[in-house]
Formats: structure tokens, C-alpha cells, sequence
């Protein structure tokens, strides 16, 4: 009730300001949390038809565009937008940001089925900017989704001794634990995943914290 309340509180603003790009944006948020992805997909759709947008702008709307496709399962529609945008040579800090953050569908959105996609998106990621610890991380963190813990832990590894940020460290701890669970050292991974958790409060990582390791006590 309160997200159709939202919504038409938006609408009626939209009417008075119908090119309004925070406006649009606010609305597309809250068609998101209602699961409503082909109205998030339109809506983003018309907005990177306006030509006073700024290419970095340009490139944070089509990447929650994408992600809108791959919400409603059109892996097809993602690969070949993904590709239009590279081929169209934008900025390295646009390709690494849209192909980071499709990269990291699979485990912060719950998406497994793009696994494929994001270890090809990641890759290519990480052969544009090879020493950079995020997109080591996000590689890590798809390796260890695919069961392949041996060449994911090295780069999350490096990661955890290395990174900085609070996001990169946060993933790596919590693949780290997942990766010790996997072994069977069960200390281990309860210290990893208590790191996790005191680092980098989102919402996917406690939600994957207390499927794999149980609520904090």
C-alpha cells in the first residue's frame, strides 16, 4: 500500500515536471521495490533519451537498465547492450563502473543465472585495469560462486590484505568465510563472516551472512 501511495505521489509530481531526472529516478526506485522491472526498464529507457545528460550520468542509468532486463530474465537484451555500449568507446571509468556493477548481479542481487555473463563481464573488467582490488574482488567473489574456491581465495585474498574500502573488504571476508566453510574450517569462516558483518552493513551481505553462517547472536 505505501509503495502505490509512493507511486502516485510521484506521478503527480511528474505531471507538473515530467523531465525532471531526480523525479524519474525516485519513481524508478520505487517501481524496483514493487518488482515491477519492465516499468523500471521503460522508465530508464526514456530518460537516456534525453540529450542533456552527462556521460557518466548516461552510464549509472543503463547499467540499472540492464540490470532491469536481466531481472526479467533477457540475458540476450543485457549481452547486446552491453556490447553497444563498449563499442560506442566510452570513457575506462564508464566501461569499469557498468562492468563492475553487472559483474556483482549474481551475488548482490541473487541473480545465479548471470553467473556466466558477470565472469565474462568481470574479466573483461579486469583486463582493462588489472591491478584494481575491487574488480579483484568481484572476480574472487564469482569464482567462489561457481565452486571454484582454490583460484578465487588468491585474489580475495589480496583483497583482504590490501584493500581499503569498506565494500572490497566486506566481500572479501565474506567469500574468504565461505571459502573456509567449504574446507571444513568452521572457526575460520565465523570469525571471517563476523569480520563481514561489522565491515560492511548492506542488506545482501547480512541477508548471505545468515543463510550460510546463522543470525548474530
Amino acid at each position: 500500500m505505501k509503495l502505490n501511495e509512493a507511486g502516485r505521489l510521484f506521478d503527480e509530481a511528474l505531471r507538473k515536471a515530467p523531465r525532471n531526472l531526480t523525479l524519474l529516478i525516485y519513481k524508478a526506485d520505487v517501481l524496483a521495490l514493487a518488482n515491477r522491472w519492465q516499468d523500471v526498464e521503460t522508465i530508464l529507457g526514456s530518460l537516456l533519451f534525453q540529450t542533456d545528460l552527462s556521460s557518466g550520468t548516461r552510464a549509472v542509468l543503463l547499467a540499472c537498465q540492464i540490470k532491469a532486463f536481466l531481472r526479467q530474465e533477457n540475458q540476450e537484451r543485457a549481452r547486446s547492450m552491453v556490447e553497444s555500449f563498449l563499442n560506442h568507446q566510452p570513457s575506462l571509468l564508464e566501461k569499469l563502473y557498468l562492468l563492475d556493477q553487472l559483474s556483482c548481479v549474481p551475488f548482490m542481487d541473487g541473480l545465479r543465472g548471470c553467473l556466466p555473463d558477470a565472469e565474462t563481464w568481470s574479466e573483461q573488467a579486469l583486463r582493462l585495469q588489472p591491478e584494481s582490488l575491487t574488480l579483484k574482488g568481484t572476480r574472487g567473489a564469482i569464482l567462489v560462486e561457481q565452486g571454484k574456491n582454490s583460484e578465487g581465495e588468491v585474489l580475495l585474498k589480496e583483497v583482504y590484505d590490501k584493500g581499503e574500502a569498506d565494500v572490497d573488504k566486506g566481500v572479501a571476508s565474506l567469500f574468504l568465510a565461505l571459502c573456509a566453510k567449504r574446507r571444513g574450517d568452521l572457526e575460520c569462516a565465523n570469525r571471517l563472516a563476523k569480520r563481514a558483518r561489522l565491515i560492511h552493513l548492506v542488506p545482501w551481505l547480512l541477508k548471505r551472512i545468515e543463510s550460510e553462517f546463522g543470525k548474530a547472536p
